[in-house]
C-alpha cells in the first residue's frame, strides 16, 4: 500500500486541480509531500522498532498510514490534504522496512526465499497497479477512493498482526545517530524533491540541478561520516 500510493494518485492531479481549483504545481505537493516524508522517515525505522519493538512499531505505523488515508480522502482543501498527506508517509515509510525484517524473523530459512519472492512481487506490481486503478477510481467513483481504498486493507492489516505477528525486541540499545539522520534526511530530501520537480521545472532548471547536486554532496558527507564512526567504534577496546 505505501509503494501503491507513490504512483496512484498521479493520475488523479487534474482532477484534483478542478476539484480545489489549484494550479499543476501547487497540486504536485500533494504528490512531493508524500515522497519527501518517506524519505526524512524512512532512515529512523531501524531506531524505533529495537525501541518499541518491531511488531509494535509495525501496527503503529501501518495504524498511523491508514488514519492518514482515511483523512486524505476527507480533506476538504488543497493544504489541509497535503498535511495529511504527510501524516500518511510518516506511516508508510516505515512499513516496507518492516516487512522485509519481519520476514526474516518469521519465516524458517528455508522459507524466506518463497516469502522474499511474495514481498519482492507485490512491491514490483505496486507502481504499474497504481495509475491503472487510480485511473479507474477517478473516472468511474471518485478521487477520494484513491485514499480510501488503503483503509479496509489497512484494518485488516492491523487485526491480523495484532492476533498472528510475535513481538522481537532487540536487548541493545543503540543510541540515535543524530548527525547521520541530519544528513541522510537532508540529502534524500533535497535528491526526492529535485527528481519529483523536474517533471515541471524540467532537467535544465537551476532549482532542480541545485538540489540533486546538493543533496548528492550531502550524501556523500554522510558516507564518509559514518565511515568515521564505524571505524571508531571498531578501535575502541
Amino acid at each position: 500500500m505505501s509503494i501503491l500510493d507513490q504512483t496512484i494518485v498521479n493520475i488523479a492531479i487534474p482532477r484534483l486541480q478542478n476539484a480545489f481549483g489549484a494550479d499543476l504545481e501547487s497540486v504536485q505537493w500533494v504528490l512531493t509531500a508524500y515522497i519527501l516524508t518517506q524519505g526524512v522517515v524512512t532512515p529512523t525505522t531501524a531506531f524505533f522498532a529495537d525501541r518499541l519493538g518491531t511488531k509494535r512499531f509495525y501496527i503503529l505505523a501501518l495504524a498511523i498510514f491508514t488514519a492518514g488515508s482515511a483523512l486524505c480522502g476527507l480533506a476538504w482543501s488543497l493544504p489541509v490534504l497535503i498535511i495529511f498527506r504527510v501524516l500518511q508517509g510518516v506511516g508508510g515509510a516505515a512499513l516496507f522496512p518492516l516487512a522485509i525484517t519481519m520476514l526474516y524473523r518469521e519465516f524458517p530459512p528455508h522459507q524466506r526465499g518463497l516469502a522474499s519472492g511474495l514481498l519482492g512481487i507485490a512491491a514490483l506490481l505496486a507502481p504499474a497497479v497504481g495509475p491503472t486503478l487510480g485511473g479507474y477510481f477517478v473516472i468511474y467513483v471518485n478521487w477520494q477512493l484513491i485514499f480510501f481504498v488503503n483503509v479496509p486493507i489497512g484494518l485488516v492489516g492491523v487485526l491480523l498482526a495484532v492476533m498472528l505477528l510475535c513481538e522481537v525486541r532487540t536487548e541493545t540499545r543503540t543510541p540515535f545517530d543524530v548527525p547521520g539522520f541530519v544528513l541522510a534526511a537532508t540529502g534524500l530530501a533535497a535528491v526526492l524533491y529535485a527528481l519529483s520537480d523536474a517533471s515541471t521545472d524540467g532537467w535544465g532548471s537551476g532549482k532542480v540541478l541545485g538540489f540533486l547536486l546538493g543533496g548528492l554532496v550531502i550524501l556523500g558527507f554522510f558516507v564518509f561520516v559514518e565511515l568515521v564512526l564505524a571505524r571508531r567504534k571498531c578501535l575502541k577496546p
